[in-house]
């Protein structure tokens, strides 16, 4: 009865529980890890449940009540989100390895190759824009919304990428990453939550952790 009255306490507090959050693929490869280091050493008796989303899917599932916070594409449009600015991802242009350019060449010089992109998702839109403003429609040979299977197939001089630079393994050896400066605008991830509903003390402080992460 001890324990049960304790695990009750800890439930009311927010001290235990469950926690649902929303990743898309680069946030969850690259800025999870240590913010799920940090919080879990400050909430050990907290469940994390993360589900994995297309990156357009996560405020709808905030929206709907399946997850409690989620990583989300700012802007969000009309969602009834509360959302804080993590960081913002600049795109790159990923080539092969020996790839005759010594500095990133301009979008007109990119749109003279095959490209690999996403199939689809917000960060697609960027790309597009960019494209699109300066009158050009590129080829696109293969699309896919996995990370590694588009710079593989970079790799292997199937075509050039543009991709956010959080979705890039730099360490991978048979690729070369060039900077894009003002080109692609850089997409901008935040984290947020259901502005009218509860949020638990343990998801305000996985927020908080986010933010000094």
């Amino acid at each position: 009865m001890q324990a049960a009255q304790a695990d009750l306490h800890a439930l009311r507090a927010g001290e235990a529980g469950t926690l649902r959050i929303g990743i898309f693929q680069s946030a969850g490869a690259r800025v999870l890890p240590e913010l799920m280091r940090r919080f879990t050493e400050q909430w050990p008796r907290i469940e994390v449940m993360l589900e994995e989303h297309d990156d357009e899917e996560i405020a709808d599932a905030l929206e709907r009540g399946e997850i409690d916070v989620g990583f989300v594409l700012l802007p969000i449009g009309d969602a009834p989100l509360e959302t804080f600015e993590l960081l913002h991802d600049a795109y790159v242009l990923v080539v092969p390895v020996g790839a005759p350019h010594p500095h990133a060449p301009s979008l007109r010089e990119i749109a003279e190759h095959p490209l690999v992109g996403f199939r689809s998702g917000r960060s697609m839109e960027p790309i597009e824009a960019a494209f699109s403003r300066v009158g050009l429609e590129p080829h696109w040979a293969f699309r896919s919304n996995d990370n590694q299977t588009v710079q593989g197939l970079v790799a292997a001089g199937f075509g050039y990428a543009i991709v956010p630079r959080l979705a890039v393994d730099e360490a991978d050896p048979r690729t070369a990453i060039l900077d894009l400066g003002s080109a692609v605008a850089p997409r901008v991830i935040a984290i947020g939550r259901h502005r009218d509903r509860y949020a638990s003390p343990a998801a305000r402080a996985f927020i908080d952790t986010a933010l000094a992460a």
